[in-house]
């Protein structure tokens, strides 16, 4: 949940062009804090729901998430 928070925080301040504008270098760091956040969010929620079923691990998870 938290970096669901953090991504939501830093996803509103990509949109502000005087952010942009003025702050380039902030705004690169506050994107790649967003990218990360939603990486963790969305990646570790998959390897604990998949844990349990058919001995997956979070590889496992990943990687296979879409049938061949």
């Amino acid at each position: 949940m938290l970096f669901a928070f953090v991504a939501m925080v830093a996803g509103f301040l990509q949109f502000l062009k005087r952010f942009r504008q003025h702050r380039p270098r902030v705004h690169c760091v506050v994107g790649r804090i967003y990218v990360g956040s939603i990486w963790i969010s969305g990646f570790f929620p998959n390897c604990i729901a998949r844990l349990g079923r058919e001995n997956y691990s979070c590889e496992c998870a990943t990687i296979r998430s879409f049938p061949r």
